[in-house]
């Protein structure tokens, strides 16, 4: 990816509706490339095709806890460093280390995308 070239976000949620409303959002205003799992499974599966800016990941999803995958990803060979919005209707008992941002559902589609952008500019600031 080149430094102006927009973002490729992981959406992992459970709640299709939830996915598709920022998927559009974010491919509507500002160009973002998304691609969505619903399970932590499926999310792993896709890391293996695609090397995302940014994922965004829920908490509470059906085969694995948000925080396990989580946990996964610090550990995975091409993600480990890759920053991650958590996104939770639970109370989390502080902010998880490996986690960038947690916010509480529902977050606005305006919040979601200038915290993606932020942590994109971060990203390449650091690898310039």
């Amino acid at each position: 990816m080149t430094s102006d070239s927009p973002p490729l976000v992981l959406i992992v949620d459970d709640e299709e509706p939830v996915r598709e409303l920022y998927r559009k959002y974010l491919e509507l205003s500002t160009g973002m490339m998304v691609v969505g799992a619903g399970t932590a499974h499926d999310a792993l599966q896709k890391l293996e095709r695609v090397q995302p800016d940014v994922i965004v990941l829920d908490v509470a999803l059906p085969d694995m806890s948000g925080l396990k995958l989580l946990d996964r990803l610090r550990s995975h060979p091409t993600c480990y460093r890759v920053p991650v919005v958590l996104l939770t209707g639970h109370d989390l008992a502080g902010k998880p280390e490996a986690a960038a941002r947690v916010f509480s559902k529902p977050l606005r589609p305006e919040e979601l995308e200038r915290e993606i952008l932020q942590l994109t500019r971060e990203g390449r600031a650091a690898r310039a």
